[in-house]
């Protein structure tokens, strides 16, 4: 699904002419299909994830530099999922069989794939859990 939004935004990207997104895109699409050529949205998650990282790892005083990074950081955090919170994690475990963590974990990606911080899961389980 998350896939196919990032080839649907680099269409429309190109289609306006803006270019820093297209180059924004066409990178992310490139990394996504190096291993499959149908990334799993886990998969796409874990390129943008670390594609942040690394955008945020640069120091620098270069204003050309931060205007671009500025940009492709506002673009990917409306791209993203918004995340769960501790309170929404704790309400939807307790709407499910949360017995045994296996089976959480599973509903979790199933329904919420990107939507969540697997150590905040895990830390809402136990507290839930007693």
């Amino acid at each position: 699904m998350y896939f196919e939004k990032m080839k649907s935004n680099l269409m429309a990207a190109r289609l306006s002419k803006v270019t820093p997104l297209v180059e924004l895109y066409s990178y992310l699409i490139g990394q996504a299909t190096l291993k499959t050529k149908t990334p799993s949205d886990d998969d796409v998650f874990a390129i943008i994830k670390a594609y942040i990282k690394s955008l945020k790892a640069v120091v620098t005083t270069n204003q050309e530099y931060i205007d671009k990074r500025t940009t492709e950081l506002a673009e990917l955090d409306n791209f993203l999922p918004k995340q769960l919170s501790n309170t929404d994690i704790k309400d939807i475990l307790n709407t499910i069989d949360y017995s045994d963590f296996k089976n959480v974990t599973k509903h979790f990606k199933d329904s919420y794939s990107g939507q969540y911080n697997p150590g905040d899961l895990r830390s809402a389980w136990v507290e839930l859990k007693g």
